[in-house]
């Protein structure tokens, strides 16, 4: 009997795994995808081929061209920094010369030096700001009050650098400070010592020119020792003594006593 039934659940089990098999549905096989791929057109392969050389050649003739395009695009790029820095080098020479022509009271010329460097340096920089702080002052010394006032206001709006904003508002807040108003008792007042220095200073240059020229006079009355030595050395005959008788008679007198002298000693 147990064998009986160990066959019946053989059985059993077979046909339904039978059964299970059947409802799957079949698994395709790898060799099946690989013969169901589209196969390629070798014509398509052949001109796709064909087309990548092309591109390749036409890559390689360009490429000289590409080479001499990017030297020129450098070239001219050197050539705007150079053209650059020589402006920037004009511009600064012509701000320097419009700080010396400020310095020397030159205020005309300033302007003109500092309005030129403007046309060169663009406004809104750091540079174009400093130029026009200058240019300001320029105008406030050149009595052209209004056009500095609007300067100072246009780079306090515009410009966009701190700094030259900060120093804008600055120098125009002095320029429209209001004035102090100082009545007559509050002014301090200076004795003035003119008269007293004049009179004293006058009347002592008096007394040293009354004491000068009592010396000068002094002194002109007061022979020289040379004048006394030339007088004794160069001796003049007085007028008329070749006709005076006396004269030769004492001179011959005085010339035989210095000989009759001189003989008694030997």
């Amino acid at each position: 009997m147990a064998v009986v039934l160990g066959n019946l659940a053989l059985l059993l089990d077979l046909t339904s795994a039978r059964t299970v098999t059947t409802d799957r549905k079949s698994r395709p096989l790898a060799i099946d995808v690989v013969l169901n791929l589209p196969k390629r057109d070798p014509h398509f392969f052949q001109a796709s081929l064909s087309n990548k050389s092309q591109i390749d050649f036409s890559d390689g003739e360009n490429r000289p061209n590409r080479v001499v395009a990017r030297g020129k695009a450098n070239s001219k790029v050197k050539a705007v920094a150079q053209e650059q820095a020589e402006r920037r080098a004009t511009a600064q020479l012509m701000f320097d010369l419009g700080q010396k022509a400020y310095g020397r009271g030159m205020y005309g010329r300033s302007i003109e030096f500092l309005e030129g460097a403007l046309t060169i340096i663009p406004r809104p920089t750091l540079f174009g700001g400093e130029i026009q702080i200058w240019l300001a002052m320029a105008y406030e010394a050149n009595n052209r009050h209004k056009d500095c006032i609007a300067l100072y206001q246009q780079l306090e709006k515009k410009h966009p650098s701190v700094s030259i904003r900060r120093q804008a508002a600055e120098l125009r807040y002095i320029l429209q400070a209001p004035k102090i108003k100082i009545t007559q008792e509050e002014m301090v007042t200076i004795p003035l010592i003119g008269s007293s220095y004049d009179s004293y200073a006058a009347t002592w240059s008096d007394k040293n020119k009354d004491k000068d020229q009592r010396i000068g006079s002094t002194t002109n009355q007061l022979p020289s020792s040379r004048d006394f030595l030339g007088d004794f050395l160069v001796w003049r005959p007085p007028v008329g003594l070749e006709k005076n008788r006396a004269f030769w008679v004492a001179l011959t007198l005085w010339f035989g006593l210095v000989g009759a002298a001189i003989l008694l000693q030997r």
